[in-house]
Order: structure tokens, then C-alpha cells, then sequence
């Protein structure tokens, strides 16, 4: 699984920038992955994780403190693909 990132990068700390560089739209958060034939990935869906749109667990603890029930979303490509991602839970 490789994160590809977003499309348009730009430098961090313009307005309609993300710290690392990239183009967030003003509704949601997009990022693109390639995803492998037969390699199994976790989709963070609570929009918390640090290496975001990979799931890094952190729902468990934002479950436990803020009584939700975030599960991660797997998926396994049965062939090399490119996955565009979005959720408007993605800060």
C-alpha cells in the first residue's frame, strides 16, 4: 500500500493548505492510495489518525473516552488499483 497524497500540493500555511502540503477542500478531506493486488488496508474512519487516510487505531481510545463505536474499514484490492479516499470525518 503506498499513500499517494493529494493531487495539488502546496506549501503549508497558505489559506486552503495542510501541514506537509496538499489542497484541502473546504467540505472535506481527499487523499488518494495505491493499493495493491491481494494487500489488505485499514481506512481510518473516525478521522483522527496521525498518517491519515491509513487507520492507526485511535479510534479505540476516542471509543473509550467519547462512548462511539469507530471501526476501521478494510479493504483488499484483488487487483493493483488506485483508491480515491474521502469521508467528511476527516479533519
Amino acid at each position: 500500500m503506498v499513500l499517494q497524497g493529494l493531487a495539488k500540493p502546496r506549501p503549508s500555511g497558505l489559506p486552503g493548505s495542510i501541514p506537509g502540503g496538499g489542497v484541502l477542500n473546504l467540505f472535506k478531506m481527499e487523499h488518494k492510495l495505491i493499493a495493491k493486488k491481494g494487500e489488505r488496508c485499514k481506512i481510518c474512519t473516525c478521522g483522527k489518525s496521525k498518517i491519515m487516510p491509513i487507520c492507526d487505531d485511535t479510534h479505540r481510545k476516542l471509543n473509550e473516552e467519547e462512548n462511539t463505536n469507530y471501526k476501521s474499514l478494510k479493504i483488499t484490492s484483488s487487483e493493483d488499483t488506485i483508491l480515491d479516499l474521502t469521508s467528511s470525518n476527516w479533519e
